[in-house]
């Protein structure tokens, strides 16, 4: 999420392009066990239809108290939310993320030709 300042926060290509998808999660060795459970569980309930597999639940459980996790959850709902309601009212980004080499924002459409 606005990601034109990654580098700032240390953010590598390599993490940019694992989170758009386009590199797995478990190839990136500068996610801690942490960080690859939130976001596998982050790609599980931003899926439709929602599937979260039973080892992911297990994983969470083990690696976070309850509190985190209701905090990753409301988390990823509320950027699902934002996300579907931009995306549904046509708007285009507001080239937040313009810096970041490795966006394609050239290719991004909310609405279909």
């Amino acid at each position: 999420m606005n990601s034109f300042d990654f580098k700032h926060y240390k953010i590598t290509d390599e993490e940019i392009r694992a989170l758009q998808g386009t590199a797995t999660l478990d190839s990136v060795n500068t996610f801690s066990t942490r960080e690859k459970i939130a976001l596998h569980y982050s790609k599980s309930l931003s899926s439709t239809p929602i599937t979260i597999q039973s080892s992911t639940i297990k994983d969470l459980k083990e690696n976070f108290n309850e509190r985190e996790i209701v905090i990753i959850a409301s988390t990823i709902a509320q950027v699902n939310y934002w996300a579907r309601l931009i995306q549904g009212l046509g708007i285009h980004p507001e080239g937040f993320s313009n810096r970041c080499p490795v966006l394609n924002l050239d290719k991004y459409k909310t609405v279909s030709s």
